[in-house]
């Protein structure tokens, strides 16, 4: 389905004979509740980041931890830059990655 992601602009998903979502693939996103996922890399082992949303920006919580690497949800319709600025100010942050959710996983959610 990343052909669908880089050729397409206008996405539409049947189930069943049942249409069940017509228009832009970031549409879709929206609709499906997706999530990015924040792969950071800390100096060491650390418990699971947890951050409350707050009004500076969104919430965010860990999925998976291997050792100093967490991989972080947060909503894919949210901005990575404010979630970023407060892990690197309250953690010690090697390196990190943003990840966009698979158009898989987003219909497998609707």
């Amino acid at each position: 389905l990343t052909d669908i992601e880089q050729l397409c602009r206008r996405v539409m998903v049947i189930d069943h004979g049942r249409l069940m979502y017509d228009g832009s693939l970031a549409g879709l996103h929206e609709v499906g509740e997706s999530e990015r996922m924040l792969v950071v890399d800390l100096e060491r082992e650390l418990p699971p980041i947890e951050l409350k949303s707050d009004g500076s920006g969104p919430g965010l919580r860990a999925v998976k931890v291997e050792g100093p690497r967490q991989w972080l949800a947060f909503p894919a319709s949210a901005s990575a830059a404010p979630l970023v600025a407060r892990i690197a100010a309250e953690y010690p942050l090697m390196d990190l990655s943003v990840r966009e959710p698979d158009i898989e996983a987003v219909i497998a959610r609707m």
